[in-house]
């Protein structure tokens, strides 16, 4: 423009002059308006900064009823300082970060949390957010370790592992970070694993240094690359993870609730249950570990130079399955690659893999049952590698089987030398599992039919030793020592056996053995039966089994009372003598007892239900008045007293109803001086324990409901008797319109008149009309109406024929 305005051509000077003048005007123009405006924001900007109040209504948002406008201001917030750091990157600003950590919605709180991470992830912002971090770590670490959200626990972790790495956190809040690794979200396990690895790379890295450093470890465990057998530095790290698993671990459960169930002592691993805590732990830790991955030294870490505790090994094993298990897993998939070449490839590389896999379980599984086999927690450990076994390689190699032999013995012996439930569980597992491959069905069939023989023979053995033992001291406490939900009582071991006395089928081979056992069972049954009964004080489940048992038997054997009084002398099949000797009536004392335990019975539950019983009468002693329950269920929910009162109400109501059958039975309060007292003794409260209660005891007064029936039964009579006259009227009336339809016949019989006795007669309708006189009311009482064609009285009859 600045060459045109002195060109020799006139209108060239002319047009770029007046060009010029006119961008320089707009110039003038644009600078005016803007120093206006940057004079004005000014003053504003001084006006605020004298203003003593604040302008409440810029950051009125931030506290919005709904979540979604809070969120939506925490993002643009961190939008601004991202985009302007040198205005909005201010401690005036990013403490809205740290209040809003505290907000009552997972949204809220998720949005702030991705903002600071988005923020730490800037070098150049990690010096100025120290303040802010000093002040906000402790709720950032409990976000972490305890929000109820898994997406605001992995982000805050991902968060805390930049704090890490900019040298923000505290020993404390490492190792409580760290502790994660055996969270129970997915999520979050994966989130913590870079921090985790930091964690026990800072151990390795101490162990190392209290060797001698590097350098000095490599001269000293220089081996070849091939030598597994031969010490190596990432043993050492694998001792590392394993020790501090086990630190984190034997940590107080209770400060990480989102945690995985840690178990009591004696299920330290319930392998049988699921995976452990470690297996999951190390499934993923797998990709972010290389050690893990060389599968070969995982299991050589275990040796004599780096022998880790028993818990340790615990932990190393359950690592060894899960490395197992993914090393198999990830496996290349043939059918991914559309590359035909490429696929034939990847199954001969996969089936490679797996036939190296289970050529090596083979070959260790053996060795490591018969060094960590005696414990059960490592047993069981490793038992569960058989699992991953594919035996199919025995058959497929044309090995002979002895290596197969030879890993069943070590599973058997597994079996028959330990009582814990996991390494039963886990050693049947691997027997099942070798029973699929039907190759190896002969040899797997002769072990197993080898552990039946062994397990019989022992099981015999040990009922006879119950058997001696209960002949010679009181078996009661040990038979019925309490154990928990899953296994049952000996008593109850017992009980089953002696179910077994019933014979289906004859089998010579086992019927005499099977007869010993059962014999064995029984006596131990009996004597513990009325032991339990008597030596208890309390009414706890087992005194009133033993009660209901007691009252059933005898009423199972009344039933062959009529039996006995009425089958034939002569008859060589019947022997009433022997019948007889199984009815007996209970005998005074265990009445007394009954009585005693249908007392307590009824006091719990009036305690329970608070209901007051009648006073007794007064050739009986006086019953004590219901305590006060208060103190007792004071910490008892509203939902847990009404469950208690139901259940002390049904255990009443079936214990009466097993009495009053008792009674009903006549081998109980039936005879003797204490006749009746029990029934007197069962109806004293029937109007004040309630409507089952009370009908419950209805049953003892089956004469009066007798009387009842028989008057319902005549009413029903009657109108049985008035239904059939309405039919025999209809049936009349139908064959007076058949007659007149149907044509004369000159050779047909007289009829008789219609309506008289012998018209009914020919038509049978009649037939049972013979003048019989009713039977008596009593005999009336049993034979029903509807079954015989209603019998009723003759003039009844007459009436219904005039009719």
């Amino acid at each position: 423009m600045a060459s045109m305005s002195s060109s020799n051509l006139r209108p060239f000077r002319h047009t770029a002059t007046a060009v010029a003048l006119t961008i320089a005007t707009s110039t003038c123009q644009i600078a005016k308006e803007q120093i206006e405006i940057a004079a004005k924001t000014l003053r504003q900007l001084e006006g605020e900064k004298k203003n003593k109040r604040p302008n409440k209504g810029r950051i009125a948002e931030y506290r919005d009823v709904d979540p979604k406008i809070r969120a939506e201001c925490m993002e643009s917030l961190g939008l601004w300082i991202h985009t302007l750091p040198g205005y909005w990157f201010d401690g005036a600003y990013i403490r809205y970060f740290g209040w809003m950590l505290t907000d009552a919605a997972s949204t809220m709180r998720l949005e702030v949390v991705k903002q600071l991470e988005r923020i730490m992830k800037n070098p150049s912002n990690i010096g100025r957010m120290g303040t802010f971090i000093e002040r906000f770590r402790p709720r950032i670490i409990e976000i972490a370790t305890r929000d109820s959200d898994a997406a605001v626990r992995s982000h805050a972790v991902d968060l805390v592992d930049l704090l890490r790495k900019a040298g923000m956190l505290e020993p404390d809040d490492i190792d409580v970070i760290g502790k994660l690794i055996f969270d129970s979200e997915p999520k979050v396990r994966k989130a913590v694993v870079s921090f985790f690895v930091e964690n026990v790379k800072d151990v390795f890295d101490e162990k190392i240094e209290e060797l001698g450093g590097e350098d000095a470890l490599e001269e000293i465990l220089t081996v070849e690359s091939d030598d597994y057998d031969s010490p190596r530095a990432s043993w050492i790290k694998l001792k590392c993870l394993a020790g501090v698993l086990q630190n984190y671990d034997a940590s107080d459960q209770d400060e990480m609730p989102s945690q995985i169930d840690q178990g009591t002592v004696e299920r330290y691993l319930d392998l049988s249950g699921g995976e452990s805590r470690f297996t999951l732990a190390a499934q993923v830790l797998y990709e972010k570990m290389p050690e893990l991955k060389r599968m070969g030294g995982t299991d050589r870490a275990l040796k004599e130079s780096f022998k880790p505790e028993e818990t340790e090994e615990i932990i190393l094993l359950e690592t060894l399955n899960a490395v197992v298990k993914l090393n198999l897993n990830q496996v290349a998939d043939p059918d991914k690659s559309k590359d035909r070449g490429k696929k034939r490839n990847a199954r001969a590389e996969s089936a490679e893999i797996k036939e190296t896999t289970a050529r090596h379980l083979a070959d260790i599984i053996p060795r490591l049952l018969k060094k960590f086999g005696a414990h059960p927690k490592t047993a069981t450990a490793v038992l569960r590698l058989e699992h991953s076994l594919n035996l199919g390689v025995f058959q497929e190699l044309r090995q002979d089987s002895t290596g197969y032999a030879k890993l069943l013995d070590e599973i058997s012996a597994q079996f028959s030398g330990h009582a814990d439930q996991n390494v039963l569980t886990e050693a049947s597992a691997a027997i099942l599992h070798a029973r699929s491959y039907e190759e190896l069905d002969e040899v797997t069939e002769s072990k197993l039919q080898t552990l039946w023989e062994d397990t019989r023979t022992y099981f015999k053995t040990s009922i006879k030793l119950i058997e001696k033992l209960a002949s010679i001291s009181n078996c009661v406490e040990i038979l019925e020592v309490e154990t928990n939900s899953e296994t049952p009582s000996p008593i109850s071991i017992i009980l089953d056996v002696v179910a077994r006395g019933q014979l289906d089928e004859a089998n010579p081979d086992i019927d005499a053995q099977e007869d010993e056992i059962v014999i064995s069972a029984i006596r131990n049954f009996h004597p513990n039966l009325l032991a339990a009964l008597s030596s208890r004080g309390t009414l706890d489940p087992v005194r009133l089994l033993a009660t209901g048992t007691l009252l059933d038997l005898h009423v199972l054997f009344a039933t062959l009372r009529p039996q006995a009084t009425t089958a034939g002398q002569k008859d060589p099949k019947n022997h009433p003598e022997n019948i007889q000797s199984l009815f007996k009536e209970i005998t005074p004392e265990a009445q007394t007892e009954l009585s005693s335990i249908f007392d307590h019975a009824e006091k719990h539950y009036a305690k329970k239900a608070k209901k007051r019983l009648e006073v007794p009468d007064d050739d009986e002693a006086p019953d004590d008045a219901p305590e006060d329950s208060e103190d007792e269920d004071e910490g008892a929910t509203e939902n847990e007293r009404q469950s208690e009162t139901l259940k002390a109400e049904q255990q009443l109501c079936e214990l009466a109803g097993k009495l009053i059958l008792a009674i009903l039975a006549k081998v109980i309060d039936a005879s003797g001086p204490m006749k009746g007292k029990l029934r007197r003794r069962i109806e004293r409260n029937r109007t004040r324990l309630g409507h089952n209660y009370k009908e419950v005891v209805a049953y003892l007064d089956e004469p009066k409901e007798k009387a009842k029936k028989n008057k319902t039964k005549a009413q029903s009579a009657a109108v049985v008797s008035q239904a059939k006259k309405d039919a025999i009227r209809m049936e009349l009336e139908e064959e007076d319109v058949d007659a007149e339809e149907e044509d004369d016949d000159p050779f047909a019989d007289v009829e008789p008149e219609e309506g008289t006795r012998e018209d009914l007669k020919r038509r049978e309708l009649i037939d049972d009309v013979s003048g019989e006189e009713e039977e008596d009311d009593d005999d009336n009482d049993e034979a029903e109406p509807e079954e015989n064609g209603g019998v009723v009285e003759e003039d009844e009859d007459e009436d219904m024929l005039g009719d």
